[in-house]
């Protein structure tokens, strides 16, 4: 990721209304970064406004 889209993705997440109990909006940004780059997570949503954010770890073993 470039500088540019740090500081873009940066500015973004500050935007975002994201106090304790009303962070999924949060959550969807990282999804939808972590979909560009292709990996693997999904949101788990609870309550009204709020979800986790799980990203799936693989292990890659090379020979």
């Amino acid at each position: 990721m470039d500088e540019k889209k740090k500081i873009d993705l940066l500015s973004e997440l500050i935007q975002v209304k994201s106090v304790n109990g009303d962070e999924k909006d949060v959550a969807k940004i990282i999804k939808r970064e972590l979909d560009d780059a292709r990996i693997a997570n999904e949101i788990l949503p609870f309550g009204e406004n709020r979800a986790n954010l799980l990203q799936h770890l693989v292990k890659v073993i090379r020979y």
